[in-house]
């Protein structure tokens, strides 16, 4: 406190200014650091939270697929999981394309109602 009261700013205004300037400036730096480390804190987070949903969400949807009679699970698997066309699905079964879509409509029905309850 000594030494601010012994401050002459009309002697040298230009280095007062500039020395206000930096220490503005760095405790610029240091609270914007903070705020970065409590952002880069957050997001990682986050991060975990989501992978942790996510995990959660696919062993659930697994479950629910578990519940699923056989030839419905395997018509599901198929389009879901491997990306068929319910006309190729059909094909492959030798099933008709209307039982194709019965099947999923049953499926995802089953699906919901596990992740519901």
């Amino acid at each position: 406190m000594e030494a601010r009261d012994n401050l002459s700013i009309e002697s040298y205004p230009k280095a007062y200014l500039f020395k206000i300037a930096k220490n503005l400036f760095i405790n610029s730096l240091t609270r914007n650091q903070k705020l970065y480390s409590l952002h880069e804190e957050f997001i990682h987070k986050t991060l975990e939270v989501d992978q942790i949903n996510e995990d959660m969400l696919e062993y659930d949807l697994r479950k629910a697929v578990l519940k699923i009679p056989e030839k419905c699970r395997l018509i599901f698997i198929l389009n879901r999981f491997h990306n068929f066309k319910y006309a190729e699905i059909a094909e492959i079964l030798d099933i008709s394309l209307q039982t194709v879509k019965n099947h999923m409509t049953k499926a995802i029905q089953i699906i919901k109602e596990y992740l519901n309850s």
